[in-house]
């Protein structure tokens, strides 16, 4: 990027070693939503702007953690798996949608899009955010908890946070323990807010069902024997993966 006034960046870091390198660098727009690459203090040290739109890929990502929901709900993948290793299983019974109680951890905006998703299936919705959402969540009949009900009522927990100090590796052992038996857990946001080793563990051992995973601490993730669990439904970062939304990000 050396003599360029202006960058457009996806993945790639913009950090101090970075723009000491680059004097003349003036602007850096961001093709994406996720800013955890970006360090805002040494963008404002150096006098360089940003040109970043939240939320544009809220439709994307809130569909994939639907479709995780529904795949671990009625057993998918390992069914998927069985058929096609020639075993003919007999159907698993599972559970429907709107039966549950569906946990929203982080009513952004793609949490909310997950809220409005859910609408049809009629199910009951839980939503725990630090800020006041109340007017959304009286419009679209979801009942505010904290995190301990959260984690104590959700037959499907889907997480939609931001990585920070208070939330890096919040859902550790401790937390997978309050969960209810045969939840399904699903993460389309951020690996790092999840301690890895407790949820294998609680997919091992209980007790959770299934979880359906967007996100890891490292992409792509080094543990196959954690990626061959047969309830674990990883994908590899694959919310924002629609033409839809790389056009609305490119816009």
């Amino acid at each position: 990027l050396r003599g360029y006034d202006a960058a457009i960046v996806s993945f790639e870091p913009i950090n101090e070693r970075v723009l000491a390198a680059l004097p003349q660098l003036k602007v850096v727009a961001k093709l994406g939503v996720g800013l955890d690459k970006v360090d805002p203090a040494a963008m404002q040290k150096y006098g360089v702007r940003l040109g970043w739109a939240g939320g544009v890929n809220r439709r994307s990502v809130a569909e994939l953690a639907l479709c995780l929901m529904l795949m671990g709900l009625r057993h998918v993948a390992p069914v998927v798996a069985d058929m096609k290793a020639g075993k003919g299983p007999l159907p698993i019974l599972g559970r429907e949608l709107s039966a549950c109680t569906v946990g929203i951890h982080g009513c952004g905006f793609i949490g909310k899009e997950v809220v409005k998703l859910l609408r049809p299936f009629g199910c009951k919705v839980l939503a725990c955010d630090i800020l006041d959402m109340g007017d959304f969540y009286r419009e679209h009949g979801v009942e505010a908890v904290s995190f301990e009900e959260l984690l104590a009522r959700s037959d499907v927990l889907s997480v939609h946070l931001t990585v920070t100090r208070k939330t890096r590796n919040i859902y550790d052992a401790a937390a997978f323990a309050h969960m209810k038996k045969n939840a399904v857990f699903v993460n389309t946001a951020r690996g790092l807010l999840v301690d890895e080793a407790a949820l294998k563990g609680a997919l091992i051992n209980g007790p959770i069902a299934c979880a359906g995973i967007d996100a890891f601490a490292v992409e792509p993730p080094a543990d196959m024997e954690f990626l061959a669990l047969p309830n674990l439904i990883p994908t590899p970062h694959a919310g924002a993966c629609t033409v839809d939304a790389r056009i609305a990000m490119g816009r």
